[in-house]
């Protein structure tokens, strides 16, 4: 998956510009006429349309556009018997010898047609190229490496994402400080018998077992923490106790006391 270079982007950008501005739509009858490509707005552009071919074909129909606006004209000799347009053979034939077979329209909206899809498939593998890189380190997002000394900030030239992404950031930050002080306000005992309560939350003067408040209380289940959070918390503050301890005696032991 590659860029799409900018002279295939500005080539795909004027072919567009040639044909009727989208969005187009179809129109018309089954009787007379037959059904019509048309614009939704200027009051119907044509856009592409069939006359007949023969006593058993059709042809397509494309405008080119004259002093009058887009005209709808047939994509052969005909358009040479038209003064209102420049007289243009449309068909391409196979060969010189050959002018009979065709092997292409030499119209704008004939030629977006036949490319559109192509066109579609490029445009989209372009939208999957923009994907892969914004999800991936670019060195383009804030925070990057390339400005990681924010001279763009000192000069006030703050981009409007940029901005907001630092309010999220700035808030997330306090939340996680407002987060961990409500952790550290209601600290757990570990009783005799097995459980954990909440010094914060279980009154001093605690008789009945029934008034314990069993940590996590329900302040910290408030704030999203999980058993899984709460038994890796007293996992880590025993490691940290049997670590002092393991520090302590070997101080003894160095000094005979």
């Amino acid at each position: 998956m590659a860029p799409l270079t900018d002279e295939r982007r500005a080539e795909i950008q004027a072919a567009l510009d040639a044909v009727p501005a989208p969005p187009w739509h179809w129109i018309g009858d089954t009787k007379h006429q037959g059904p019509m490509l048309a614009t939704k707005h200027s009051g119907w552009i044509y856009v592409m349309g069939f006359k007949r071919l023969g006593m058993h074909g059709a042809q397509p129909a494309f405008p080119v556009k004259g002093p009058d606006g887009y005209l709808l004209i047939t994509p052969c000799r005909e358009i040479e018997e038209r003064s209102s347009v420049a007289a243009k053979e449309v068909a391409i034939p196979r060969a010189p010898y050959d002018p009979d077979t065709v092997r292409g329209i030499d119209n704008p909206v004939a030629k977006w047609l036949e490319h559109s899809a192509q066109y579609a498939k490029e445009l989209l593998s372009q939208v999957e190229w923009l994907r892969a890189k914004l999800d991936a380190p670019c060195g383009s997002c804030h925070p990057c490496t390339n400005y990681a000394d924010e001279t763009w900030r000192a000069a006030g030239r703050t981009p409007p994402h940029v901005a907001e992404w630092d309010e999220r950031r700035a808030e997330l930050e306090r939340l996680k400080e407002q987060r961990a002080a409500l952790i550290a306000l209601h600290e757990y005992d570990e009783l005799i018998f097995g459980g954990f309560i909440c010094l914060h939350c279980t009154p001093d003067e605690c008789d009945d077992p029934d008034d314990n408040v069993m940590w996590p209380c329900p302040s910290l289940r408030a704030v999203g923490m999980t058993d899984d959070e709460a038994i890796a918390l007293i996992e880590a503050r025993r490691a940290e106790i049997e670590k002092a301890a393991r520090e302590r005696a070997e101080a003894r032991a160095v000094t005979g006391g």
